[in-house]
């Protein structure tokens, strides 16, 4: 089951904007702050929360979706 969700999650994450996915990349899997990734996409720290925020919640929905 867990790879199973794995990879559907996996898959939802390249559905996502592309901005959306690297905020998600950039906070959760290199463990960066929203100081950090602001830095590293050239963009202010409020547009990391809101890109961030927008992929968690899709990824969320799919997630209930799934099971």
């Amino acid at each position: 089951d867990s790879e199973k969700l794995g990879e559907h999650l996996l898959k939802v994450i390249e559905q996502l904007p592309v901005k959306q996915q690297q905020c998600f990349l950039l906070r959760t899997w290199e463990g960066l702050s929203v100081r950090e990734t602001a830095e590293v996409m050239k963009i202010n720290e409020n547009s990391v929360k809101s890109h961030y925020f927008r992929a968690m919640e899709k990824l969320r929905s799919s997630k209930a979706q799934l099971q």
